[in-house]
């Protein structure tokens, strides 16, 4: 039996580099629309040229940006995002321009991402279109959307020869926001290439996230449903695997007590390829506590760079899950209790 490395034809990506090109473009465009008509303003009136400019500095905003997140999960999972960022604004028009570095705990590698996107800021057209539309309608109708390309960099450490893995691809979505809670939903598509031990892997996918999240008072709530398509080449194996997970977090903020998570999940995958199938499904639920504010108080700190705060948290999570590819196989449930502590930094 011999195995044959599907390398998708080139007209196949063709359409991703025209939106990488076009995005180039308006971005160095708008940058020479805002300084000619910046120098238009030499050859005015003092007084109107204040003017023009003043109305110059409305529309146009020219941005750099610095972040640092910390985020930990009930799972024992930890991740720093550094983020860098330039936004051009036109009116209701943004080019954004980012490299993410991200680092995961109890993973052996780490990631470098840089996005270019152009998003649509629809808030104003939906102030308007208050009083012309259905409330229906105008509550629905999004508060901006957006298009991005995306080159991610994963670096591994391991025994073996990994290179570095590459993946490029290209995403859309949109974002609604009430008072007092906020929903999106998105769309990606990726190819990936990379090298195991002289081996060349390659894999291609897509997938769509929905999410929706509200506050009330000291009330959170978060739910998220994520779908996963994915084809995998190597030059022994065809892999191809599909699943879908579903999370959903309602949390309780209290002055004086331990906050409260309450966190559950359950999902679906399949993986298929030459000889060898496998379909799981799981279920899962975590209490937990975070008792971060009694080891640490917050201090006003005038920098863009959010301090990576001490972080403890005590949880119980229970999981179960069930092998249908196994005739008769039945569910297998374990049950964790864990405490989290990070120092701060």
């Amino acid at each position: 039996m011999s195995y044959v490395l599907r390398i998708p034809p080139f007209h196949e990506f063709r359409w991703q580099l025209h939106i990488v090109v076009v995005i180039q473009f308006v971005f160095f465009a708008l940058l020479n629309v805002r300084a000619y008509a910046q120098s238009e303003t030499a050859s005015v009136p003092e007084a109107r040229a204040a003017s023009l400019q003043s109305k110059l500095q409305d529309s146009y905003d020219l941005q750099s940006e610095t972040q640092s997140q910390f985020t930990s999960r009930f799972d024992g999972t930890f991740k720093d995002i550094d983020k860098e960022s330039k936004k051009l604004r036109v009116g209701s028009l943004s080019i954004i321009t980012s490299f993410t570095n991200t680092k995961i705990s109890f993973r052996s590698s780490s990631e470098a991402q840089q996005d270019q996107t152009i998003a649509f800021d629809l808030a104003d057209f939906r102030a308007k279109s208050t009083n012309s539309l259905p409330s229906a309608i105008s509550a629905l109708s999004p508060s901006s959307i957006y298009v991005n390309t995306f080159v991610k960099d994963t670096q591994y450490q391991s025994f073996t020869e990994i290179s570095p893995a590459r993946t490029r691809g290209i995403g859309a979505g949109a974002s609604w926001w009430w008072n007092g809670s906020n929903a999106g939903v998105s769309y990606f598509n990726y190819s990936l290439n990379s090298n195991i031990d002289g081996q060349l892997y390659q894999s291609t996918g897509s997938g769509a996230t929905a999410n929706i999240s509200a506050f009330a008072g000291p009330i959170g709530f978060y739910a998220e449903v994520k779908y996963c398509y994915s084809e995998d080449f190597t030059a022994f194996s065809n892999v191809v695997s599909r699943g879908y997970d579903a999370y959903v977090s309602g949390s309780y903020n209290q002055r004086y007590l331990p906050n409260i998570v309450l966190e559950g999940g359950f999902g679906r995958h399949e993986y298929n390829s030459v000889g060898w199938t496998n379909d799981t499904t799981y279920w899962s639920a975590t209490l937990g506590f975070d008792v971060s504010k009694y080891i640490w108080r917050p201090v006003d700190v005038k920098s863009k760079l959010s301090p990576m705060l001490p972080t403890a948290k005590l949880f119980y999570r229970y999981l179960n899950y069930t092998d249908h590819s196994v005739a008769g196989a039945a569910p297998i449930g374990s049950q964790f209790v864990g405490l989290m502590f990070r120092t701060g930094l």
